[in-house]
């Protein structure tokens, strides 16, 4: 996935089932029109020649004062010039009190321009509701791997459905090796106040 300034490679996991997201008396939101926050872990597990990997976040949800189980998934295929994935937000569609989080789907590619730069594109699936209107979000970003322990991220995100503002966001983040196979991440998001701007840290553990 494309790189927007998480701490993941943005790729930061198909279609929604309207039957499970959908309800009279439940309103379904972009968890960005809420002060929404999440804990939990995340686990990646390479198959067969290490070429496919699936991956999870599982953890907890809170936001709307209620607290709610959440997960996202995804998979990812590498190749020898980069590599292309799928990410699910949202999967379970989790309950914050009388407003239930919508589903997100993205899929996204990077490219190895050089050993130590990747560029990286992606484009959200789905549609979701934002205070200015729909929502749909694409996004253009770079990694670099200067030294050993140091990845430095950067990038853009938008928004691409009509009838709402493009509220363009840019972003920074990176990554830090601070003992064996263990990484601190952290990011930031900044820009219009129509978009889904925020920060975030995180440990990784690579084996």
């Amino acid at each position: 996935p494309a790189t927007s300034g998480s701490s993941s490679t943005a790729a930061d996991l198909n279609d929604r089932n309207a039957d499970l997201v959908n309800s009279a008396a439940t309103p379904v939101v972009n968890a960005a029109l809420y002060d929404v926050h999440h804990v939990g872990g995340t686990l990646v597990q390479s198959i067969g020649d290490h070429r496919l990997a699936v991956g999870a976040t599982l953890g907890a949800v809170h936001g709307n004062g209620a607290t709610a189980f959440g997960a996202d998934a995804g998979v990812m295929l590498a190749g020898v010039i980069g590599q292309i994935g799928l990410t699910v937000h949202n999967l379970t569609a989790p309950l914050l009190g009388d407003l239930r989080l919508e589903r997100r789907v993205r899929a996204g590619l990077s490219v190895h321009a050089r050993q130590d730069l990747t560029v990286a594109a992606d484009l959200e699936l789905t549609t979701t509701t934002a205070e200015s209107g729909d929502w749909r979000e694409a996004a253009l970003g770079l990694e670099a791997h200067p030294v050993p322990k140091i990845w430095l991220r950067g990038g853009t995100h938008w928004n691409t459905a009509g009838g709402a503002e493009a509220a363009p966001i840019g972003t920074a983040g990176g990554s830090y090796g601070v003992y064996g196979a263990f990484r601190v991440d952290g990011q930031v998001s900044f820009g219009a106040k129509a978009g889904n701007r925020g920060w975030g840290v995180g440990l990784s553990f690579a084996y």
